[in-house]
């Protein structure tokens, strides 16, 4: 993945120098820092981390989500349903 990324970025870094000028270099690296800033924030945001905890604890972390768009489904089908008729470990 990274030999492709950089291989992606070498083809286009020429081309986009030609298009905004040799005077807006920097504004390339504006975006590439934009870039990497709003990826590290949806990577804190929506990933989760599983350093030192056990496999059951994983699958536990995964299954509560499950749970909850199963939960989600059956109240949008049925919008009389209460969340008390729906049996969520």
């Amino acid at each position: 993945m990274n030999w492709g990324i950089n291989l992606f970025i070498s083809f286009l870094i020429p081309n986009v120098i030609l298009w905004i000028g040799d005077d807006n270099v920097g504004y390339i690296f504006i975006f590439f820092a934009a870039t990497s800033f709003f990826g590290t924030i949806f990577i804190k945001v929506f990933m989760y981390e599983t350093m030192g905890k056990s496999q059951q604890e994983i699958e536990d972390m995964f299954n509560m989500d499950k749970d909850h768009l199963e939960l989600r489904k059956a109240k949008s089908s049925n919008p009389d349903m209460a969340y008390s008729d729906v049996s969520v470990p």
